[in-house]
């Protein structure tokens, strides 16, 4: 949502219904690695989430979206899955998503606020430090005015224990 490397004609306000955004995947990648794992997000079951979607250009949108496709599919962690997204206008869109699948052995589920502070304190992969990917993913979602109870709940276990 922040880290936007493609480009796009158009990013408008969405909520997506049936998945909510958690802290739930073991990050072997870019934010940590296999032995010493990070933690980042993923769209997991149940609740809902505010977001944005992005229209890409009809041209080369296929292309776009597969270069997508490669960066978040690199461990297959996530299903790529095409689903109704609401904006606010009340219109429906499809668009592509990234699940977590909780069948695969990054899959970290739900963990305790103290779990998910420390892998994210010290995961650091290709992509960089864990607490910088989350310092970045609070303040966007910050600026986009778009809370979320599960990320604020963490935000706030940092604020209390810094580590």
């Amino acid at each position: 949502m922040w880290d936007t490397f493609f480009p796009f004609e158009e990013r408008l306000p969405a909520k997506l219904y049936g998945y909510h955004r958690a802290y739930c995947i073991y990050s072997w990648h870019y934010r940590g690695t296999e032995q010493r794992p990070g933690l980042v997000l993923g769209l997991d079951r149940g609740g809902s989430c505010r977001g944005i979607v992005f229209r890409l250009p009809r041209d080369n949108g296929r292309e776009i979206l597969q270069r997508i496709d490669e960066r978040e599919l690199v461990t297959s962690v996530y299903h790529a899955r095409n689903l109704n997204l609401y904006l606010d206008s009340g219109h429906k869109v499809m668009a592509r998503c990234y699940i977590a699948d909780p069948t695969h052995r990054q899959y970290a589920g739900r963990l305790t606020l103290h779990e998910q502070q420390q892998l994210i304190t010290n995961g650091q992969g290709v992509g960089g430090h864990n607490l910088d990917y989350f310092k970045s993913t609070q303040q966007h979602l910050f600026q986009e005015g778009i809370e979320d109870r599960g990320l604020k709940k963490l935000a706030d276990h940092f604020q209390k224990r810094p580590n």
